[in-house]
């Protein structure tokens, strides 16, 4: 019987990107019944968001750049969970440049990171035979006519992969075709969830996404500029997404699936929430972008999609139960702390 087919008491999960805002969390979540093994370079993820769980014993960090091939034998901290006779179960790849301002910065690493990257996490999958989620992103799509509600996982949208603003999608893209070949050849199993906006405690005041940046600036008091091109989106809470991705996991069914809140509220609403929540007296005004902010806010105006998830909810019930105010509230009370911290490092 294979490894992966046996029932251990503690399964050894394998979290790339662990140290991420959605991955940290997945790690913690996990550990509640599984052993852990969180792998980051620190590129995007950050120590501060995984210390806590650095003394769990079921929990041990790698510090590897996934983009070159993972052998756990240089890595003697994961030797108490036994890999040599109980393998690894599960593997859930997350290791992305996710905020535009990362993936701006590092076009040809955002692309690395989907092509090595991936090709090293399937082939540890491969090895094991460990189910595999791939985390991507409703970037795929690209420009998609008709109903942004109807836009179902076989939908193929118009992508233009020379432009700056579109590389991450690009990445996506590749990054599956790669995980789907995986499982075509050598009989990987993989499932693909592409992420809708996604915010929750964990993102930090620079993080460079759309939700951070505007509770950053109305803690700060600064304007907020949405962009014309900014209309209604669908934004998923972090614990809603983990509930989704252990479904996916869970299920039989491989395939590609929609993760999102299909509860749609206009950028407009959802920045009036964040300054009433932070008690800011911060504008929100609407300007076309200047030419330093242009592809930043091209990038934030994509991510203003809306989620269909009719075939995971048909395929595992799942459904958001996290609504936007909740969700904000948790999310500016984590990022005021982090703004407190900040200010006593800087007085110091």
């Amino acid at each position: 019987m294979e490894k992966s087919k046996i029932k251990f008491e503690r399964q050894n999960i394998l979290v790339i990107g662990g140290a991420g805002f959605l991955g940290s969390q997945l790690c913690e979540y996990l550990l509640e019944k599984n052993n852990v093994i969180c792998v980051d370079d620190y590129s995007c993820g950050k120590e501060s968001n995984i210390d806590r769980l650095l003394s769990h014993q079921n929990f041990e960090f790698v510090r590897h750049d996934i983009t070159e091939a993972l052998d756990f034998k240089n890595f003697p901290g994961v030797e108490k969970f036994r890999m040599a006779f109980i393998g690894v179960h599960q593997v859930y790849y997350l290791a992305d440049f996710h905020s535009p301002r990362y993936a701006l910065a590092s076009p040809l690493e955002t692309l690395i990171l989907a092509t090595a990257g991936t090709k090293n996490a399937m082939d540890i999958a491969a090895a094991y035979s460990a189910k595999c989620i791939f985390i991507s992103d409703a970037d795929v799509y690209g420009e998609v006519a008709g109903d942004p509600m109807k836009v179902h996982e076989d939908a193929v949208g118009t992508l233009d992969y020379l432009s700056l603003v579109n590389y991450h999608g690009h990445a996506k893209r590749i990054g599956e075709s790669i995980a789907m070949l995986y499982q075509k050849q050598k009989k990987v199993r993989v499932s693909i969830a592409r992420l809708y906006t996604t915010y929750g405690p964990h993102m930090h005041l620079d993080d460079g996404r759309l939700i951070p940046d505007m509770v950053a600036r109305a803690l700060a008091g600064k304007e907020i500029v949405l962009t014309p091109g900014m209309g209604a989106a669908t934004f998923l809470y972090v614990t809603d997404a983990i509930d989704a991705l252990e479904k996916v996991m869970a299920a039989e069914m491989l395939g590609i699936f929609n993760i999102g809140n299909p509860t749609q509220y206009s950028v407009q609403e959802a920045a009036e929430r964040i300054v009433k929540f932070c008690g800011s007296r911060s504008p929100i005004v609407r300007r076309e972008a200047n030419a330093e902010e242009v592809l930043t806010y091209r990038a934030w105006e994509q991510s203003c999609r809306i989620a269909n998830i009719d075939t995971l909810r048909d395929a595992t019930g799942w459904f958001p139960v996290v609504l936007l105010d909740e969700g904000l509230r948790k999310t500016i009370d984590y990022m005021k702390s982090l703004r407190a911290i900040r200010g006593v490092f800087e007085k110091e």
